[in-house]
């Protein structure tokens, strides 16, 4: 489900640039106007149309303790009707013909288009299913309708948990009433808004949203130079396979804080984190436990009396989580630099920062052995089990996303719940939707104000701010209120939310009221807006209620306003000079606040994109927990305290098979290669050597577009151990990856998964510069290093760099050579400025003879005009080539630097022998070359000339 993902495509968009055409006519003015106006209207219409359906059967079921389906059946005509508006079938009083067509009258094509923002208008409403251009002006307004409807169907989403439970109650009810045109209409708009919250997959919840999940970057910034060899140095990303993660670096950049109070927050994932110190006390970092020990006493003890930093719910951290501290680029220890900063003997976890190269526990059962549990060993990061018994140190943790407890909310337990939460949903509803409308138009009416004067007669925005100074004083004064605080808006809102959620009420109101914003991930949503990831009290469950509503409020006028920053730029400075007044002091404290909300930490006029909401990790897999006698694994709880399969925090797993060969993954956003058993290109038992694995296996998957993608890569080593699921052993992977596999089957009749170390991009560091390529071993999940199974995977949910590659260039060659029974040498060349290889590929062979391949000594290997090549070289060995089961035949050129151009020259030899003695004439071939990426170059001819001597 798309939720505060889109708000920040927004930021990112609308205000990139002041409108690059200058002074725009009348018009532009008039358009900017309507459109704010109209989105707001429909927003607002769309909200309050299902709210109206929701609120009748929320108060039956929650107040009245009636079924979803008795509800439903009550109010299927009202609801029928009210959807009815929400239609696109044309109809002038639907909501959506509305929108256009008022939106049309005002900003028709003369040049008035471009209001939402110029820079990257077209990569904006990609995101809504347009082609990343905007070539016409029905597009345009077909993009801002989709902005307004995306977030129109946010605000149901948070505000109604069990929107889709209902959903589903009133489609049967509007099925079981009499056929009619309101009614189908109804149930066409309820289908497709049901489907849109939904996602793909069918089980009444809301589909994680990628921009609330996902995966953190490894840390990686170096590359190896690959080859069939390991334990090269590492260093900068420039020629090698770009598929490597020092150079795709995907996911999301991991952002940290230091809170003071000797915990750090992963702003990330929501995670708060124990600091370490070396001084003794039970942060050292040195101090080392059994498994039990690590709960009973270093966990304890964090808990006992009022909680370490004030907190009593810290825990051993998951596999997951911890392995997330992970960074790539460091050895020794192998973590992000903020767990490992200025640490010195004595010194305290307040004071520095310290991390052990050693083995740390994790709260995750070992499927394999219920006498071991996982550890990552932050020497060089690798995961791996270990006995209970053994002795590791101990990070603890707290706060993240837990879905255990998330889920939809429901009645209490005789089928009622309290009446006030029925009431403190609507009141939540209510006013935010107000609150939002109301701070949006209050500064809606200073920058229509100035908008008017710039845009439409040509004034600056100091000349305008002059102009709309008392206007403008009076609209943020309503924003701040220090001087009658009663009166501000915010204090207005928390009023009113308070009146109707008053934990006084009911002890659970706050509680379950605080999922109508978030269903199962309020506390890392909340995180975000400057909480601490937990909600523990009535005010903070407000606060968040009231920041997100803040966010929406500047997420609006981001959008409608494009020119916002540069307006309060001018504003600030008139205000700064006007009498000193309560009022003005209170304007002027209110602008400077907003400015710097949307300006973020740039002082450049332009806003700053809200940082992602947190990436809530997916759950481990682990569902049973060790038993008393720490030899056995059972139901949870069992055993000790806090372990990973009775706390399960995470996001679950969702797949969806494609059925073209491919697996989506929703939480990660992620798509997967299936593998196969009929030995072809996705055939799970083929093996690849290190260079294969880039430049035969994902390398062909790209120049033959597998199911229709040419972006194929290696995964990093955390994508690659996503898939994961620690219950599971032999292999350790959903059944999605690994069912009716039988000989002969292909991709898309059955899924396979070999029981063995599976390659990433990603590189671990060693001694003396060296690295080693990661391996996850899906036999039990251990994350080691080599491997030679390949599955490849596309996309994700976070940026990942794009190069353009420079197509490489082979070279024409004309040999003229004296007769001669043995070997004739010709040397093909080839150029390229980007790859540090060329492959060479014979597309045509000659007529008189045959080529053959000189590098390996004594031995003559033809090159074949098929493009197959023999599976293992006719000595056993494997030539100086790169070369797999179902690839070209390909013949690697190396070369040297041509200065100063920086540009390479690659050269290599072969022989052609005739067929005759006796031949003499010109005979010839075609050739052409590709590189790294599989980027074929022009097609060259090879002619040669025999004459007799």
């Amino acid at each position: 489900m798309m939720r505060i993902h889109t708000a920040g495509l927004v930021l990112t968009v609308a205000l990139g640039a002041t409108l690059a055409f200058g002074q725009a006519s009348p018009g532009l003015s008039t358009c900017q106007k309507a459109m704010a106006k109209e989105s707001a209207t429909y927003v607002r219409a769309v909200g309050q149309t299902v709210d109206k359906c929701l609120g009748k059967m929320s108060a039956a079921v929650v107040k009245g303790g009636v079924t979803t389906a008795a509800a439903a059946s009550a109010t299927a005509r009202f609801c029928a009707a009210a959807f009815a508006r929400l239609a696109d079938t044309g109809g002038a009083k639907e909501l959506g013909t509305r929108f256009d067509t008022k939106v049309g009258l005002k900003c028709d094509a003369a040049g008035a288009a471009p209001t939402l923002g110029t820079a990257n208008l077209g990569e904006y409403c990609k995101t809504f299913g347009g082609d990343g251009t905007i070539d016409d002006f029905a597009e345009w307004r077909t993009c801002i309708r989709a902005g307004a409807d995306a977030e129109a169907r946010e605000a149901i989403a948070t505000r109604w948990p069990r929107a889709l439970e209902y959903f589903a109650a009133l489609i049967a009810a509007i099925d079981a009433q009499p056929a009619g045109s309101r009614s189908a209409a109804g149930r066409e708009a309820l289908i497709a808004l049901d489907a849109w919250i939904e996602g793909p997959v069918d089980d009444d919840k809301p589909d994680p949203a990628a921009a609330e999940t996902g995966l953190l970057a490894t840390g990686a910034t170096q590359c190896q130079p690959v080859s069939y060899h390991s334990g090269r140095a590492m260093g900068p990303c420039r020629l090698e396979p770009k598929d490597q993660d020092g150079f795709a670096q995907a996911g999301f950049d991991a952002r940290y804080t230091d809170n003071g109070d000797g915990t750090i927050t992963d702003q990330v994932t929501g995670l708060t984190w124990e600091k370490l110190g070396d001084d003794g006390s039970i942060h050292r970092s040195d101090g080392v436990y059994g498994f039990a020990e690590a709960i009973n006493l270093k966990i304890a003890a964090l808990n006992a009396g009022g909680g370490f930093a004030g907190h009593i719910d810290w825990r051993l951290p998951n596999r997951r989580e911890l392995e997330s501290l992970v960074d790539s680029s460091a050895l020794d220890p192998a973590v992000r630099p903020v767990f490992d900063d200025a640490c010195s003997p004595g010194c305290s976890a307040l004071e520095c920062s310290c991390t052990q190269p050693a083995p740390y526990w994790t709260s995750t059962a070992y499927q394999a052995d219920p006498s071991n549990a996982w550890i990552v060993d932050f020497y060089q990061g690798r995961v791996f089990a270990i006995g209970f018994s053994a002795q590791a140190r101990v990070r603890a943790v707290r706060g993240g996303v837990h879905v255990a407890a998330a889920g939809a909310v429901t009645a209490a337990a005789d089928g009622k719940a309290p009446a006030s939460l029925a009431t403190c949903q609507k009141a939540v509803a209510a006013e935010s939707a107000k609150y939002v409308r109301v701070v949006t138009d209050t500064v809606g009416t200073c920058l229509d104000r100035m908008s008017g004067e710039v845009v439409g007669r040509g004034a600056t925005p100091a000349a305008a701010a002059r102009g709309a100074g008392s206007t403008c004083v009076g609209a943020f004064a309503k924003l701040a209120g220090t001087t009658s605080p009663e009166h501000a808006l915010a204090a207005r809102f928390d009023a009113k939310v308070a009146a109707k959620c008053d934990p006084a009420l009911d002890a659970d109101t706050w509680t379950i009221g605080a999922r109508t914003l978030a269903a199962g991930n309020l506390s890392a949503y909340c995180a975000q807006r400057g909480g601490d990831g937990e909600i523990s009290s009535f005010p903070e469950w407000q606060h968040c209620v009231r920041t997100a509503a803040d966010a929406q409020a500047r997420e609006a006028i981001a959008l409608r306003w494009p020119r916002a920053l540069e307006y309060f730029a001018a504003l600030a400075t008139e205000l700064a000079a006007a009498p000193a007044s309560g009022t003005t002091s209170d304007a002027l404290a209110a602008l400077r606040a907003l400015d710097s909300a949307l300006e973020g930490t740039t002082d450049d006029d332009r806003p700053e994109p809200p940082p992602p909401p947190p990436a809530g990790l997916l759950a481990t897999g682990q569902t049973q927990c060790v038993q008393a006698d720490l030899s056995s694994l059972g139901p949870c709880p069992g055993g000790l305290a806090g372990q990973d399969g009775a706390v399960r925090a995470g996001i679950a797993p969702s797949y969806t098979d494609n059925g073209d060969g491919t697996i989506t993954d929703h939480v990660t956003g992620l798509m997967w290669e299936k593998l196969s058993d009929d030995d072809s290109i996705h055939d799970r038992d083929h093996p690849y050597f290190l260079a294969g694995a880039h430049f035969n296996k994902v390398a062909r998957l790209n120049r033959h577009g597998f199911a229709g993608y040419s972006d194929w890569r290696v995964p990093n080593r955390r994508e690659l151990e996503s898939l994961v699921d620690a219950g599971r052993v032999a292999p350790a992977i959903d059944p999605i990856f690994a069912h009716g596999c039988s000989p002969g089957c292909s991709v898309l009749e059955c899924s396979c998964m070999a029981d063995a170390g599976y390659y990433s991009s990603t590189y671990a560091r060693f001694p003396g510069g060296q690295g080693a390529q990661v391996r996850v071993d899906f036999h039990d999940g251990a994350v080691a290093f080599s491997g030679d199974r390949v599955r490849a995977v596309r996309g994700g949910n976070a940026p990942v760099k794009t190069f353009v590659d420079q197509a490489p260039e082979a070279m024409d060659v004309d040999t003229k050579h004296p007769w001669k029974q043995e070997c004739i040498p010709i040397t093909l060349f080839g150029r390229d400025d980007d790859s540090s290889m060329l492959f060479v590929e014979l597309l045509t062979p000659p007529q008189n003879g045959f080529l053959v391949s000189d590098i390996v000594p004594g031995v003559s290997l033809p090159l074949p005009g098929n493009g197959q090549i023999p599976a293992a070289m006719p000595d056993g060995g494997h030539p100086d080539v790169f070369w797999g089961p179902y690839d070209h035949a390909q013949r690697s050129i190396y070369g040297t630097y041509i200065e100063p151009s920086g540009e390479m020259l690659w050269a290599h030899t072969v022989c052609y022998v005739t067929f005759s003695w006796t031949f003499l004439g010109t005979d010839s071939f075609t050739y052409r070359v590709r590189d790294n990426e599989g980027t074929a170059s022009n097609v060259a001819i090879g002619t040669l000339t025999v004459f007799e001597d």
